[in-house]
């Protein structure tokens, strides 16, 4: 049974961004805020993409890191919903690289 002022049944999926490096062809290191996606990390969006391709998603929300960002606009491709930013998401901040 729903609950009251629902249409039934909802799943919540987290999912952390796919894989970074915070580190340029240097070794220097990338500000955390501004790190994008690796090829890799790409791949695992789009393996993610791929199996969700059949869940009817309500609500997308992220980070706003671009990390974050282009992981859920890979995995939302074939949806239709819109990917809102919410900054709180943000993982806290540990030591200086």
């Amino acid at each position: 049974m729903a609950l009251p002022g629902t249409d039934g049944r909802r799943r919540i999926y987290l999912m952390r961004h796919g894989h970074v490096s915070y580190a340029d062809e240097q070794g220097r290191p990338i500000n955390p805020q501004e790190v994008p996606l690796t090829a890799a990390g790409r791949a695992q969006a789009a393996a993610a993409r791929d199996l969700l391709a059949e869940v009817a998603f309500d609500r997308a929300v992220c980070s706003g890191l671009p990390r974050a960002r282009q992981t859920a606009e890979i995995v939302l491709e074939p949806h239709a919903v819109r990917l809102e930013d919410q900054p709180g998401f943000t993982e806290l901040r540990g030591a200086r690289l």
